[in-house]
């Protein structure tokens, strides 16, 4: 009797230590698989996150590039129109000119050719005068942009410093225009008579004509040399910045509205919760500051701990997916634990 009695025990001890380890391995394919499927679910998330941050993003950011360029053009718009008055038919007419025969930026254009004029009436010159010497310039500095293989935007400052009596700008590129040169161009050109002094208004022609002798070989340069990859990079960058204007300025009138909101109305708003914050903070006692700050770090800390909650619903449905095999187990020890006790 006693053999059969141990018998039964070694057996109930041997189908529990193998339903342990059937449990054991069983816990491992499931725990790989587990893994396996949130890495997969993880990764299926993170690129759809991504692509969705990617793409919102490059379309926020092309959004606010159109919107910056379409303000600029606007501020543009209205620097042309108060600088020309009565001339600025006439000067829009070139910008439009030079847009459809070398695919210049209209917009572009017309700031320049403005502030070369706002710069030349100041310094007492005619409306004529200044437009006619406006637009030369303007177009002298797309032909040096491409004769001399640099931006037109460094063109056009380096012809402003120079137009000015600054000398260097242009030195940099072999042309020269100092004191003595424009005096001497003044006086071959019958500007003023041989010996006398240039007025301001006077030093300003004298400094357009030297600067178009100087740059004879660069002027057309453009036209010349219009089919070349550098020009063409330029003009497709000009059509891309047009482009971007025309689309920028359909968001125009939300950005308004949406500024003068915020100017209006949020920001008032903003300041008062800030300054009903700042007298809260101020009239608290030292034991209400104290409960906020013990709140905020409780917060702070709180990272750690929910991701313990987690490992441990994970282990939760490890068990729940196997708890046959616990069972199992379970009843192995209780009979063995049964048979020793009836002993």
């Amino acid at each position: 009797m006693a053999d059969s009695q141990l018998t039964i025990v070694i057996r109930a001890r041997d189908l529990a230590s193998e339903s342990f380890k059937q449990l054991n391995r069983q816990l491992k394919i499931t725990d790989r698989q587990f893994n396996s499927t949130m890495r997969s679910m993880d990764s299926a998330a993170n690129s759809m996150m991504l692509a969705t941050a990617v793409i919102g993003g490059g379309l926020l950011a092309a959004a606010g590039y159109a919107t910056k360029l379409a303000i600029a053009a606007v501020e543009s718009e209205n620097l042309f129109a108060v600088s020309m008055g009565d001339m600025a038919d006439e000067a829009r007419s070139f910008s439009e000119s030079l847009r459809t025969q070398f695919g210049l930026n209209a917009i572009e254009t017309r700031k320049a050719v403005g502030t070369f004029n706002i710069m030349f009436t100041a310094m007492g010159l005619g409306k004529r005068a200044s437009l006619d010497m406006s637009e030369g310039l303007t177009m002298l500095a797309q032909d040096m942009a491409s004769f001399f293989n640099i931006a037109p935007e460094a063109a056009f400052d380096k012809l402003r410093s120079g137009i000015v009596g600054e000398t260097e700008p242009l030195r940099q590129l072999g042309i020269v225009i100092n004191e003595t040169n424009v005096k001497q161009w003044a006086y071959t050109h019958g500007l003023i008579a041989q010996g006398a002094e240039l007025s301001e208004s006077q030093k300003i022609l004298a400094r357009y004509g030297l600067i178009m002798d100087s740059t004879s070989k660069a002027q057309g340069d453009l036209g010349r040399t219009i089919q070349s990859p550098a020009n063409q990079l330029r003009i497709l960058q000009a059509r891309f910045k047009e482009t971007a204007e025309t689309v920028g300025k359909e968001f125009l009138p939300v950005v308004s509205s949406a500024l003068l909101w915020i100017n209006n109305e949020g920001m008032p708003r903003v300041m008062d919760a800030v300054n009903l914050m700042k007298r809260s903070w101020s009239e608290m006692g030292a034991e209400g500051r104290t409960q906020i700050i013990g709140i905020a770090v409780l917060f702070a800390a709180g990272g750690p701990f929910i991701k313990a909650l987690a490992a441990g619903a994970r282990a939760v449905r490890f068990l729940h997916a196997n708890i046959g095999l616990l069972q199992t187990g379970i009843i192995g020890i209780a009979a063995g634990l049964g048979l020793l006790a009836a002993r």
